[in-house]
């Protein structure tokens, strides 16, 4: 647990430094211009931003026939291969260009006949890199292609009853 707080406060800070500090900091000369009306009429549009965050679900279909095998030498029953996945992410960043954010997903599978009960958990948290590009022919619609580093765990439990 305490990783996935250092993961997920670490995330924060690289996305408060690049948005928020490193922007601020940066000083350029300008020439007077003419505000760009059209610019000014799109409001927030303009800016080019995308951030999201919310719950998410997914689902991981994995190859344990060998662990199967083995729980059911032993009297346990099968697990199912498919488990459901849900959880929290976020992202910020432009529209069209770079990308970060931070996801979590946790999920588990259980079975149990005469007695005898096997679970499988699971739960995973990473950073999330994303480049994005617009829809050309589609308002408020933009296509990404991401790249997730993290860590995560998975535990087997039984018990006989």
């Amino acid at each position: 647990m305490k990783k996935v707080i250092t993961l997920s406060l670490s995330a924060v800070l690289i996305i408060f430094m690049t948005f928020v500090y490193i922007p601020g900091n940066i000083r350029a000369e300008t020439v007077d211009m003419e505000a760009d009306t059209e610019i000014l009429e799109q409001g927030l549009a303009g800016l080019n931003l995308r951030v999201g965050s919310g719950l998410a679900v997914g689902f991981l279909r994995m190859n344990i026939g060998d662990l199967n095998d083995l729980l059911e030498e032993d009297g346990f029953p099968a697990l199912d291969r498919n488990v459901f996945l849900y959880g929290a992410g976020a992202v910020a960043g432009r529209v069209e260009g770079d990308r970060l954010g931070a996801v979590y997903r946790r999920g588990s599978v259980d079975s149990s006949t005469d007695g005898n009960q096997a679970g499988l958990s699971l739960n995973y948290a990473g950073l999330i890199y994303e480049r994005g590009r617009e829809v050309e022919d589609r308002e408020n619609t933009d296509i990404a292609l991401g790249l997730m580093g993290g860590i995560g765990s998975m535990e087997l439990y039984w018990s006989y009853i």
